[in-house]
């Protein structure tokens, strides 16, 4: 059955889902599926390739920095890892791609690069799932669903991220997936309760859509669900707290210190605290004016997916109850409301072609703007100005890294007004020499022969230091001085 096909017969019957076979794995489904997965992995692995960027300081010093640490021995050690409040679970996977990208090639580019890639493989997940979601209402639902998921800009930019909030986003959705099917069987919760257990113990933080999914499949399958999702959550926190205990002492510190220092003591406040609406705003300043045209389409697609709903507004209210906020922890929330919205506009599609004369050319015609639609809408988003600045953010500081590695006489680099923050850490450098952040002008330090410096700052001395190179673009250049001779430790 063709897509075309299924959603006609979608739009002729009132008895819903039940006539045109939903939720059935057939052979052209496969076909699509398989087509929307090469599809996503290309934008990704292009994504990554051709723009290599950072997008927060996180995504490098407390994953792949300490994956770096755990192959070479050396790396910037940030006060998450002195106090514990962090896992080793995602640095010690990422290890395997650091190691390896290092075996295979001297460009320090490529072990960061693997890495990413391993995670676009895994962000895989989420557009099977969204597939997955739709194909309970119709092959035509299915395939709009898993485009959407692929080619949308955010899950696009995010999926290579080596961040907590992003590669929870992963078991999250595939529990959602599952958990829309009308009936599962013992073995299919036991899968359910591996999935949410795995988002819990990657980002505990995601909790409350955690609890959602559950008390949903409490409600539909009735207390004999209870035992087996049990089963399932307990085997990966149980890895948690094993990796806790073996690297850290204590089964599970790294979320009870989590919580006691970011939580009780307030630690994380001191990054920035931002009003109750602040995710509505970001979200805007992303998305603009297609921002209500989601939320509507959502609201839509949750008539077939009212758990998908549920969990995404447990998700933004917990998370904007918080005081310190930022972005990139919703971001499983806002691939929710993508997916939603997705099979929301094929909803509005078959909704007015039930209301018109049957016709074989109206629905496909239909299913094609939708589709023309939502591509044109992703484009217009990744070529609009604030996403141009996401795609390029910390490239120049990426390549003047890579640049220095190749320097053969370096000993030392110093920041001058570049906090540490900007730059992507030893992954990047893999150099093992001192980087020095500090207060005292790096120009006037015996200890560095390459500063880096945003233009028009100049050494205090130039007869000692000359401009080598320099990385970005119109207002946001990043200038490599060098000095002759070596380096005085201290």
């Amino acid at each position: 059955m063709t897509v075309a096909e299924a959603a006609t017969d979608e739009a002729s019957s009132e008895a819903g889902p039940g006539g045109h076979e939903a939720g059935r794995w057939t052979t052209d489904a496969r076909a699509w599926l398989l087509a929307l997965l090469g599809l996503a992995l290309l934008l990704r692995v292009a994504a990554l390739a051709a723009l290599p960027n950072l997008h927060h300081a996180d995504e490098i010093y407390q994953t792949l920095e300490q994956a770096h640490r755990l192959v070479s021995g050396y790396g910037t050690v940030p006060w998450e890892f002195v106090e514990g409040i962090r896992s080793w679970i995602l640095p010690g996977v990422l290890a395997v791609p650091i190691w390896l990208g290092g075996q295979l090639s001297s460009d320090p580019a490529v072990p960061a690069l693997l890495a990413g890639i391993l995670l676009a493989v895994l962000s895989l997940t989420v557009v099977a799932a969204a597939f997955t979601a739709g194909l309970r209402s119709s092959l035509a639902h299915a395939v709009v669903a898993g485009f959407v998921a692929a080619i949308w800009v955010d899950l696009v930019h995010h999926a290579g991220r080596t961040l907590t909030e992003i590669v929870a986003t992963a078991p999250l959705l595939a529990a959602l997936a599952l958990a829309s099917k009308p009936t599962l069987r013992r073995r299919e919760l036991v899968v359910v309760g591996l999935l949410l257990g795995a988002c819990l113990g990657i980002r505990f933080h995601l909790a409350p859509g955690v609890a959602v999914v559950g008390a949903w499949l409490l409600w539909t399958q009735g207390r004999r669900a209870f035992v087996p999702l049990v089963i399932g959550g307990l085997v990966p926190l149980a890895i948690v707290g094993l990796v806790d205990w073996i690297t850290w002492g204590v089964p599970f510190t790294s979320i009870l210190r989590n919580l006691q220092i970011n939580v009780l003591e307030g630690r994380a406040n001191e990054f920035g605290v931002s009003p109750i609406d602040e995710y509505l705003r970001t979200t805007w300043a992303s998305w603009g004016p297609l921002l209500p045209v989601i939320g509507l389409l959502a609201l839509a697609g949750a008539r077939r997916l009212p758990v998908w709903l549920l969990t995404a507004a447990a998700i933004l209210v917990s998370h904007s109850l918080l005081s310190h906020k930022e972005p990139r922890f919703i971001v499983p929330a806002l691939a929710i409301l993508v997916v939603l919205a997705a099979v929301g506009s094929v909803e509005i599609v078959v909704a007015i072609a039930r209301r018109l004369p049957p016709s074989r050319v109206l629905l496909p015609l239909g299913l094609a703007i939708v589709l023309v639609g939502w591509t044109g809408a992703t484009v217009a988003l990744a070529t609009s100005g604030p996403w141009q600045r996401r795609w390029v953010a910390g490239s120049e500081a990426i390549a003047a890294y890579h640049w220095l590695h190749a320097l053969p006489e370096l000993c030392g680099v110093g920041l001058q007004e570049v906090p540490g923050w900007q730059v992507p850490g030893y992954v990047h450098l893999r150099r093992d020499v001192p980087i020095i952040e500090s207060a005292q002008t790096p120009f006037t330090s015996d200890e560095v022969n390459a500063v880096l410096a945003w233009d028009p700052v100049q050494p205090p001395d130039p007869s000692r230091w000359h401009a080598a190179a320099r990385f970005g673009q119109r207002d946001r250049i990043l200038v490599i001085w060098l000095r002759d001779g070596g380096c005085t430790p201290t």
